[in-house]
């Protein structure tokens, strides 16, 4: 019953929604990296390296969760409350978020809190941070006193509900796509597919209907 009112819901969404869905120009969708670069920079430095799959690879992983439990997770629309470094010598940051809605999952509620560790406090500036929505996919497999969470596949929201990755939009998997198709490229190392980039500029209403399982 719950995943059939999810599902509504985000039917609902798209119907109330449609004549505004994101239509953005490549230009356009690029701007809103630079536009909300400093609320994102830190969500690259989250572990869970693993997380860098496609976005087939995340609706299975979705879908076999679903289906038998075993894996807790869930995708939650949270605002950010306050990040603290774990130490003076950069060994990461808590970050706490306050739960807002839970759109996907049965391991978190609306108001709940879960707290992440990121692998270091680059990018913790509380002016940009507290307060910040985004929508985060994480793990109820709490260690150490925080949660994990999906970095590649989780996004700042803007006030519109546009999603914006902090790994970038289209033009930066384009360009890790060539890089990756050239041997003789140098680059190649370090510019690899991530299929979340081409939700940049996305609405969430969007990402609903497209990945999270009915």
């Amino acid at each position: 019953m719950k995943r059939l009112i999810i599902f509504c819901s985000c039917i609902l969404w798209f119907l109330l929604s449609s004549c505004s869905l994101s239509n953005l120009s490549e230009q356009e969708t690029h701007e809103l990296c630079q536009t909300y670069s400093d609320n994102l920079q830190w969500m690259r430095y989250i572990s869970l390296g693993y997380s860098y799959f496609s976005r087939d690879a995340l609706r299975d992983l979705l879908g076999r969760a679903q289906e038998n439990g075993s894996r807790k997770l869930a995708y939650c629309v949270v605002t950010a409350v306050q990040a603290e470094p774990v130490s003076a010598e950069g060994e990461g940051a808590l970050v706490t978020f306050a739960v807002d809605e839970v759109l996907w999952g049965n391991c978190y509620s609306a108001g709940d809190t879960a707290v992440v560790r990121t692998l270091n406090h680059a990018g913790m500036d509380q002016d940009f941070l507290q307060g910040s929505r985004y929508l985060v996919l994480l793990g109820d497999d709490a260690y150490s006193g925080y949660h994990s969470m999906y970095g590649p596949w989780s996004f700042y929201l803007t006030e519109d509900n546009l999603l914006v990755s902090p790994f970038g939009c289209a033009v930066e998997e384009q360009e890790a796509v060539t890089a990756s198709q050239n041997p003789e490229s140098s680059e190649i190392q370090w510019n690899w597919s991530i299929e979340a980039r081409n939700y940049t500029g996305k609405t969430l209403e969007e990402f609903c209907l497209d990945i999270i399982p009915t």
